[in-house]
């Protein structure tokens, strides 16, 4: 599936990385109901084509009550502005699944900015672990604790 964007046939020795093949996954979690799933894939199938994309969509059935919603984006890393329309296209992809209640279940780098807001004192935990399993700061040096 990373070859499916590119503009060449698929190399004998395959290696998306040196080929320039660009994927980015979207996975969001959310309830295992007909209305839900329904809701969910109208957006994740919707948003990409705004940005010209089109999503492969996949729902994978995580637990008796929640499902996850999968949203692959393909693109040819190769074309001139191609990153650029992928990385905007998944922030307002995750942005509105966000807004219609169904949040990120794994995220980049990348998704940072699109997690929602902690509203426990699990960044205090996490600050007093990192400082005891971590205290020269090691481990990702200037990575939010969020």
């Amino acid at each position: 599936m990373t070859y499916w964007r590119k503009r060449t046939p698929m190399p004998q020795d395959a290696d998306p990385d040196r080929d320039r093949c660009g994927f980015i996954w979207c996975s969001v979690a959310l309830p295992f109901t007909g209305a839900h799933a329904k809701r969910a894939v109208d957006i994740a199938d919707r948003v990409p084509r705004l940005f010209g994309l089109e999503p492969n969509l996949a729902l994978l059935a995580h637990s008796p009550r929640c499902l996850y919603l999968v949203t692959a984006l393909a693109y040819d890393r190769d074309g001139r502005g191609e990153d650029a329309r992928a990385q905007a296209c998944y922030r307002a992809l995750s942005q509105e699944l966000a807004q219609a209640g169904y949040f990120l279940t794994r995220a980049g780098l990348q998704a940072q900015e699109a997690s929602p807001p902690v509203r426990d004192a699990s960044s205090e935990l996490v600050r007093k672990l990192r400082a005891a399993l971590d205290p020269r700061g090691i481990l990702a040096p200037g990575r939010p604790e969020t």
